[in-house]
């Protein structure tokens, strides 16, 4: 990864937790179509990613990685009250700094092993010549996905956080953590050159946390009747043309 994708990465969850504390109205307004447009692009970046990867591979056992990655978000979610997917489950009788941990384990975990993946992709992009053609064959269209995911999941930790009145630096604290994590994953499997049976395990795990984080984005989405918002819906459709730009 370059300087430029870490900044980025970094960058967008810290700035969209600013921006969430100094407009916290109207970002929350946005918020519903942009989780409708990151759910739809990380599972269709999943399936036209990361599962040809791994189903490539001789592995028998790969999909057991990805139940494992699917039911292990549903463990870490018990922690983190839901955050990784744009909505927080909070119930206010909770301890302020007990909740505070809780979410922090849950998140910070996911965001890593987020990371992890970020850097196997492209680890095994560099080594099997798997470019994205979004943009530039440089663009790392999980990196994409993950800032798309990470966007309405910094929110979602604003509104934990407004609702435990926790102290200012205690929230850029945490919300610093969250945002160094995926880049901290990345470096981890580059720095020590992970080996390719141990990163396609990885990219299955990942693949079934993603699964599990976007469908309860689609599934939560704000409807009617089971009627999806035009808004939501198109927000949706755009995700799913994104990601075929990656392709």
């Amino acid at each position: 990864m370059s300087v430029t994708e870490h900044i980025i990465l970094i960058g967008s969850i810290l700035l969209t937790g600013v921006l969430s504390m100094a407009f916290y109205g109207k970002v929350k307004k946005l918020s519903k179509v942009l989780l409708a447009f990151s759910g739809a692009f990380l599972v269709s970046i999943t399936f036209l990613h990361l599962f040809p990867i791994i189903y490539h591979s001789d592995n028998h056992s790969i999909g057991i990685w990805v139940i494992a990655g699917f039911f292990g978000q549903l463990f870490l979610e018990q922690f983190s009250s839901g955050v990784e997917h744009g909505h927080s489950h909070i119930h206010s009788h909770q301890n302020s700094n007990v909740l505070i941990m809780q979410v922090m384990f849950g998140l910070t975990i996911h965001s890593f092993v987020e990371g992890l993946s970020l850097g196997g992709f492209e680890m095994h992009g560099h080594e099997h010549d798997h470019h994205s053609h979004l943009l530039s064959e440089d663009v790392n269209p999980l990196l994409v996905g993950i800032v798309l995911h990470h966007v309405p999941a910094a929110f979602a930790l604003m509104m934990v956080f407004a609702s435990s009145l926790v102290s200012k630096w205690k929230i850029l604290l945490c919300l610093t953590i969250f945002a160094i994590m995926p880049s901290l994953g990345a470096l981890t499997v580059i720095h020590f050159n992970f080996d390719q049976e141990v990163i396609l395990m990885i990219l299955a795990f990942v693949s079934g946390s993603f699964l599990h984080v976007a469908t309860t984005i689609l599934f939560e989405t704000d409807n009617t009747n089971h009627k999806i918002p035009y808004k939501t819906l198109l927000a949706a459709l755009s995700g799913v043309l994104l990601s075929l730009l990656t392709v």
